[in-house]
């Protein structure tokens, strides 16, 4: 399976994190953004998750037919199930129609193909939620602040404090 992932935006945003942190000036507005980008793209990197939308392109060397391919990037909406495209290449890229694909949408994904396997399976959708959960944007503005207050730290703890870890490890439940 290889795996291709769309930008990956900052879940957490400057107000946000100078709430938490209780800053006031703007001089370091670059440095937090930068951060912000970094702690939310390794957050989605570890948990194969999608904070914000994005398009996802997951192409599977092997696959058979009618049965569920879990889909490596959630959460997935009903909304954005209808805008997912597969296709198989025999030769060339031919597009799989959309009365073979059965998509089951949520927190982890699935997809089953009613067509006959000819050659690898390219799939494109788009994962994530309209805005990360507060809790997650909390989680996130805190660990950025973290990062900030152990630049000076020559340890290897100061990668992850133990209570911005486990909120951030917590499932992100969604109602779709």
């Amino acid at each position: 399976m290889h795996i291709i992932r769309g930008d990956i935006k900052a879940a957490v945003t400057l107000d946000d994190i100078k709430a938490v942190g209780r800053v006031e000036h703007d001089e370091d507005d670059t440095m937090l953004s930068l951060l912000a980008a970094s702690v939310t793209s390794e957050y989605c990197q570890r948990l194969n998750v999608a904070l914000l939308p994005e398009t996802i392109t997951v192409t599977f060397d092997t696959w058979l037919c009618n049965v569920p391919l879990r889909l490596p990037i959630g959460p997935l909406s009903e909304a954005n199930a209808a805008t997912l495209t597969a296709s198989q290449t025999i030769g060339t890229m031919q597009a799989i129609a959309t009365t073979d694909l059965s998509v089951r949408h949520g927190e982890r994904p699935t997809l089953t193909v009613n067509a006959l396997p000819q050659g690898p399976l390219t799939v494109t959708y788009t994962a994530g939620l309209p805005a990360a959960p507060q809790h997650v944007r909390a989680a996130l503005a805190m660990q950025v602040m973290h990062q900030v207050d152990a630049q000076d730290v020559e340890t290897q703890s100061r990668r992850y404090a133990p209570a911005y870890a486990a909120a951030l490890n917590t499932r992100i439940r969604v109602s779709i």
